[in-house]
């Protein structure tokens, strides 16, 4: 029995390890990339820092074309507050360190449902739930190229989880750092008005504009928030026409077909499906909630591939549901995550479009199965 554990246990630490080395390697370290190791990347982040300088000099970075909104002027500013090459590596800290939060907000999902709680090396679906997390394709490019969505999923996931603790004011101000990037967002932001939390609305405004203080200062609420507008309208318009291939979602896949639609129609959709879905699921599990509502944004909005990341919040839903004995579910798991996160630019190669869009696929029958699918053994709503 003890051999067996301690087997058990190697094999676990071996997987966490390989997924941090994959992580260290190829999102950090920079080999397989064109200009090899030891070259640190991050050239979306210079826009952050560029952004966050002007801002520091009473500049306008909306004339550059920031399609971020005005609360993430003081994140951006306490970036900018050094040369480019420390705040790299703070940033680089910073993204680390969501990446913990994030698989301890994760694990503790997973073991509030759990009965059979085990340090996670002892326990291969914790260990198999944390290389998951943690060694997937979408936070290696994430680092690589200085993009912010680990930590605004890890600030959503945040949110929800002190959302269904009843922690108001903690999940309002989380939710207003997670609007930074409103296409991750924005579901849970109208469920929210829609279950009637005031307290956490109240917060989420209050805290939203005391991030956008020095736009808002400098410029006015409203013209602040029509320069980003304005922004963000022409920045998704130049993504549709010329870098379709970054972009993610409904309106991206039917477009690669020329069936052109309209943003602001599939967006009143997505808004629809979950006023339809809190009208008729009210006994809906918490615990998969999230991953409804995130995937729903992720499909009617405008997002883009890094911001595939935030469907790892559905993992301890899966888990939970999934027994140790039960290969075959654990297997098919194992191989949804594969399919996912098998590299897109071979799939870009082949003329067949609908692989091109693979993840969207996806997503939806992960969406079909999870609003229509009855829980066999039903989880507590918390």
């Amino acid at each position: 029995m003890k051999n067996r554990k301690l087997i058990i246990m190697i094999l676990n630490c071996i997987m966490i390890i390989t997924a941090i080395t994959f992580v260290i390697m190829f999102g950090i370290s920079g080999y397989g990339r064109p200009q090899g190791p030891q070259h640190i990347s991050l050239y979306d982040f210079n826009y952050i820092y560029s952004a966050g300088k002007e801002w520091l000099s009473g500049l306008n970075p909306y004339v550059g074309g920031l399609p971020y909104p005005p609360n993430s002027s003081s994140l951006f500013m306490l970036l900018s507050v050094t040369d480019l090459q420390t705040s790299r590596i703070l940033f680089i800290m910073i993204n680390i360190f969501c990446i913990m939060v994030f698989v301890y907000l994760c694990m503790k999902l997973y073991n509030f449902e759990n009965k059979n709680k085990q340090f996670f090396l002892f326990d291969f679906k914790s260990s198999l739930l944390i290389a998951m997390i943690v060694g997937n394709v979408f936070i290696v490019n994430i680092l690589w190229t200085g993009q912010t969505t680990i930590l605004f999923s890890t600030a959503l996931l945040a949110s929800y989880y002190f959302y269904i603790r009843s922690y108001d004011i903690r999940s309002g101000i989380l939710l207003a750092i997670a609007l930074i990037k409103p296409q991750l967002a924005y579901t849970f932001l109208l469920w929210l008005l829609l279950e009637k939390k005031w307290k956490t609305l109240a917060t989420a405004i209050i805290s939203t504009a005391i991030l956008g203080i020095v736009p808002i200062y400098n410029r006015g609420i409203i013209t602040a928030v029509q320069d980003w507008t304005n922004n963000l309208n022409n920045y998704v318009q130049s993504l549709h026409s010329e870098h379709l291939w970054v972009l993610f979602g409904l309106k991206p896949l039917l477009l690669d077909f020329e069936i052109r639609t309209n943003s602001l129609i599939i967006f009143a959709c997505s808004m629809v499906l979950v006023i339809l879905i809190h009208q008729f699921h009210k006994d809906i599990s918490k615990l998969k909630l999230l991953g409804i509502l995130t995937i729903i944004g992720l499909l009617l909005g405008q997002a883009g591939q890094y911001d595939v990341l935030i469907i790892a919040s559905l993992l301890p839903y899966y888990f939970i549901n999934i027994s140790n004995k039960d290969f075959n579910k654990i297997i098919l798991l194992c191989l949804m995550f594969i399919i996912i996160n098998f590299p897109r630019k071979l799939l870009l190669l082949s003329d067949c479009r609908i692989l091109h869009h693979h993840r969207e696929i996806i997503l939806i029958i992960v969406l079909f199965f999870l609003l229509f699918r009855r829980e066999e053994q039903p989880i507590s709503s918390y």
